[in-house]
């Protein structure tokens, strides 16, 4: 199950490295990652990082709301689509948010949502193709509406599709071939439709996003984030103990007390809808009876952050980042 969140954050620009960013950009956070996003195009990739990026960059057609609810009509949150309409057991139509655009300036429109379900299907490089396997159809009704057919009635019919549709630009993308797309000039500039935009990504080292100041669902108050990269868990945390990111997730029980102790620090637990399986000995031995699995659900789990100040959260994503965010009570650079 994807998780929701996401986007997280961090600083400190004599840190980052042999590409210095511009200095003392007020607004700034900076945010320590595991994985270096290298193709945050949510329809052709899954990896964590990719998807967790994506979701600061493409809206999705609704999120999760505060019960973390997923069945029903009404278990959702609006985002892109500004309301959905049940027609019968197997059919749903989605209105789209008129004032939404590209941050070409182009409007989003059914089209996008319906190039998007097509390459999320793509045999070759959608990654869509089990997710979205009770779909049937998806059709643009003029340019504001979509409707979605799906194969049989199920109860979480609204969130399969509403939350995991995030529409790329048709517009910029059709003339593409799909197993090129991940070589293109826009995956290596993705243009959005969320709260910030792509500005640039120095491989191994960072990636920079600006806030969009004309998101048409209101500004960020966090005017820059910065994803920077730290494969190593305790590089991660000895970065957020020196003062030179702002936010990690994932934090381990090892370095709980070391957060703990400093005054600027603050460990949050963040729920989040990721589930994580695990089977065990599925089969009795010597038989072909099957057993059941064993399951491990994560909830929450530990992340740290140096607080911002700010009223700014995230856009959503598949999954809820959930951990317990250490943050640092003193941020706020520039």
């Amino acid at each position: 199950m994807r998780r929701r969140t996401v986007l997280h954050l961090l600083l400190l620009l004599g840190a980052l490295g042999r590409a210095p960013l511009p200095a003392q950009v007020p607004g700034t956070v900076v945010f320590a990652i595991g994985e270096d996003p290298t193709l945050p195009l949510p329809a052709i990739t899954d990896r964590t990082a990719d998807t967790d990026l994506a979701d600061q960059l493409f809206l999705r057609l609704a999120i999760l709301g505060p019960t973390f609810r997923t069945a029903g009509d009404r278990a959702m949150t609006p985002m892109l689509a500004r309301q959905w309409q049940r027609i019968d057991p197997r059919t749903l139509v989605f209105e789209l948010d008129p004032r939404a655009r590209w941050q070409d300036g182009t409007p989003v429109t059914a089209r996008d949502v319906v190039f998007t379900w097509q390459l999320m299907m793509d045999p070759v490089v959608g990654k869509g193709r089990i997710m979205m396997e009770p779909v049937a159809s998806v059709d643009a009704m003029g340019t504001g509406k979509v409707r979605v057919r799906f194969k049989r009635p199920f109860a979480e019919q609204l969130y399969l599709f509403a939350f995991n549709m995030q529409p790329l630009p048709a517009h910029l993308l059709e003339g593409i071939a799909p197993t090129a797309i991940a070589r293109s000039d826009f995956a290596a500039g993705p243009i959005g439709n969320g709260p910030y935009r792509y500005l640039r990504r120095v491989p191994g080292q960072f990636v920079e996003l600006r806030a969009d100041p004309t998101f048409f669902l209101g500004a960020p108050t966090i005017a820059r984030v910065v994803l920077r990269i730290a494969p190593d868990a305790t590089a991660r945390t000895n970065l957020l103990l020196a003062g030179e990111t702002d936010v990690m997730g994932d934090v381990q029980a090892p370095d709980v007390p070391k957060i703990r102790a400093v005054p600027s620090l603050a460990l949050m637990n963040i729920s989040h809808n990721l589930l994580l399986w695990v089977g065990i000995n599925q089969r009795r031995p010597g038989t072909d009876a099957p057993t059941p699995c064993s399951r491990i659900a994560a909830s929450a789990r530990p992340c740290g952050s140096r607080s911002t100040g700010g009223r700014w959260r995230p856009a959503s994503s598949g999954r809820e980042p959930a951990s317990q965010t250490p943050h640092n009570r003193s941020c706020g650079h520039g």
